[in-house]
């Protein structure tokens, strides 16, 4: 419900999560009046129609760090549109900026829901340890995020950004997490 900065999305969204002894599974759910995706778009895959998942998984989430500081315990999970990829189950590749599991869209018409399964064990921290189930669940806090990029075909020249928590009074998640919303399992 919140916009990032000045930028002017023009959907509707929520989610939600829960957990079990194995994975955080995340759905995002998004009310869109024109789903413009990049592969249509032909245009920077960044810059149009997607969800990104923000996840600071470090003792100390204040530290001026986001996933753009590469193995930084801070994560990005950004899956792109892909051409009928609708309701098709995805994997999702540990890298040192995102953590592994599974992802799957249902798009229907302009709308679209986005459900996530993050794998505890392919989350490192800061002290490039990968952490277990057990002490991913024991964290007290984990840095958390949502930012749902729209664009709309004819309206728009760039995104515009519709978040939970991190409006951009520092910078966006990717760059710094301080500013973001926490869960606690």
């Amino acid at each position: 419900n919140n916009m990032f900065q000045d930028e002017k999305p023009t959907i509707t969204a929520y989610w939600k999560a829960l957990w079990d002894n194995d994975a955080l599974y995340v759905l995002v759910s998004v009310i869109d009046d024109d789903h413009w995706p990049a592969w249509e778009a032909g245009g920077r895959w960044f810059k149009y129609d997607q969800v990104e998942l923000y996840l600071d998984i470090n003792t100390v989430l204040a530290d001026g760090l986001g996933p753009g500081n590469k193995g930084s315990g801070h994560y990005q999970v950004q899956p792109q549109f892909i051409p009928e990829g609708s309701g098709l189950v995805q994997p999702l590749a540990v890298s040192e900026y995102r953590p592994g599991g599974s992802y799957c869209y249902v798009l229907t018409e302009n709308n679209y829901v986005f459900e996530y399964a993050l794998d505890y064990q392919s989350f490192k921290n800061k002290d490039d340890v990968f952490l277990s189930a057990e002490d991913f669940k024991a964290l007290e806090k984990i840095g958390f995020d949502v930012t749902i990029i729209d664009q709309d075909e004819g309206k728009t020249t760039d995104r515009q950004r519709a978040v939970w928590r991190n409006k951009g009074d520092v910078d966006e998640c990717y760059n710094n997490m301080d500013d973001a919303g926490t869960i606690t399992l």
